[in-house]
């Protein structure tokens, strides 16, 4: 779709105002200027897959998740990058978690001197990733909604229909 308004002459400008994570990252350099804030953070993986089936079944899986990071991925990522495509390719597979003055180092990017407060970080897809900064777990920790007891309220609602 960004490539489509980009055909037609639109500019687009991408921004990280707190966390870009996997597939999330494609977007991301598709911007003509892509900007980054002092605390915004920029996550890259190998992609991943859920596979069922035989061994063919799986090496299918395993040539799609290569196509995707071979055809996708690398040249999405080297159109702005500015270390060699060796580099872009350890952090996929390291599954790295960039700071701002990462990001600035190995791609083309505003960097943009302020800090954005993040307003909402609802997810638990987290857990699926091994090398969570510990400053996020420890946001997401705080963030877990506690149980809720609606017993109360299920008394005082029983109460008025009587």
């Amino acid at each position: 779709m960004l490539q489509r308004l980009k055909d037609a002459g639109t500019k687009i400008h991408t921004y990280v105002d707190g966390l870009c994570a996997s597939a999330g990252t494609f977007i991301l350099m598709m911007g003509d200027d892509v900007n980054i804030y002092e605390n915004s953070v920029v996550m890259i993986h190998k992609p991943i897959n859920i596979c069922y089936g035989n061994a063919l079944d799986f090496q299918k899986c395993i040539d799609v998740l290569n196509t995707i990071e071979n055809s996708t991925m690398i040249p999405l990522y080297m159109k702005k990058a500015k270390v060699d495509e060796e580099k872009i390719k350890e952090l996929i597979n390291a599954e790295s978690w960039l700071g701002a003055k990462e990001v600035d180092d190995t791609f083309d990017v505003n960097l943009i001197k302020e800090q954005k407060q993040v307003a909402a970080c609802a997810s638990n897809l987290f857990k699926n990733y091994k090398n969570v900064p510990k400053s996020l777990k420890n946001m997401l920790k705080k963030a877990e909604e506690p149980k809720l007891d609606y017993s109360d309220f299920e008394k005082r609602l029983f109460n008025i229909k009587k």
